[in-house]
This record gives C-alpha cells, structure tokens and sequence, in this order.
C-alpha cells in the first residue's frame, strides 16, 4: 500500500488506502469487523473517490462520519508524488446516528412507557440516552406529590438512588 490511513468506529476499523494505479484496491475503503470471532476484510463501496494522495489522515466520529483529511498528492496514472500538498478534506456518512433522527419528544414518549428500573438501565447505554432518561417529565410519574420539591440542582430522579450502605449502631 503506497498511502493509507485507519479509523475506528464503534467495533469497526476502516482503512483507507490510495495503491499505485495498477492495484486492484488502487482507492478503496475496507472495513474489519473487530468484534467477531474471525477478523474479516469487507471492502465498502463508495461513490466519489477524493485525488490519490499518501500522508493523508481518516478521522472518525461515533455518528458513523469519516473524514479523511491532507495528504500529499501522488500522480493518478504512475502513483509517484507530486509535491503538492492536499489541504481539502472529503467526509463519507457511513450511517446515521437514529437517536439523532428522531426528535427529543419522540424519545421521551418511548421513554415514558419504562419503570424507574429500566431508565436507570437507560441511562448507562449512552450520553444521549441518560440526558433523556435523567428528565423530570419523566420521573414525576413516580415521585408523590408532596415530594415533588427537591434541592437546587438534583433531579426527581436522585430521589430513586439508594443511599451509600453504611454501619449503625444499634444499642
């Protein structure tokens, strides 16, 4: 591989490679799937491939976007470098986030059928499902309402918590 690049998103690596023209995987994305019992290369299909180039840089983000990013060009037909130097950037949306698909609301109703066990569950799975799954509108359907007031900052929900286990003395 004469200029190739890697990035990781979730349990999957993507590489990134710009061969000489005379390869078979002359500019390809190939994806492993890290989490199976066997390793195995798949190569992923995409439309508009950015200027061959090595040095270059793939970047990734947990919404399935990869961004590859600088390089040095290299010659289309002979693969040999041309000194110049790419300052551009290509994105390539591999998938979509759906928690970001979906409007808050959406997510809250979903929600809102869940005891306080399961938003608790919730709540570990990701960054977006604990800021649903932490909101009073949920919570207040299991609070009485003369313990509705709570202190400044805290939420209904950390009056579910279970205090930390401690020793008393029992005389």
């Amino acid at each position: 591989m004469r200029g190739h690049a890697a990035a990781v998103i979730g349990d999957e690596m993507f590489v990134f490679t710009c061969d000489p023209p005379s390869s078979p995987s002359f500019m390809a994305l190939f994806k492993l799937t890290l989490g199976s019992p066997t390793f195995e290369w798949s190569r992923v299909e995409i439309g508009n491939t950015p200027p061959v180039r090595e040095f270059h840089t793939l970047l990734s983000s947990e919404d399935g976007l990869l961004i590859l990013a600088g390089g040095r060009e290299l010659a289309a037909t002979t693969g040999t470098p041309s000194g110049r130097i790419h300052g551009d950037g290509w994105r390539l949306q591999l998938f979509r986030n759906v928690f970001k698909m979906l409007p808050q609301e959406l997510w809250m109703f979903i929600f809102s059928f869940c005891d306080p066990k399961d938003l608790f569950r919730l709540s570990a799975v990701c960054r977006d499902f604990r800021t649903v799954s932490s909101s009073d509108i949920l919570w207040k359907q299991f609070v009485p309402a003369n313990m509705m007031k709570t202190n400044k900052g805290s939420t209904l929900k950390s009056l579910f918590r279970s205090p930390k286990a401690e020793w008393i003395f029992v005389p």
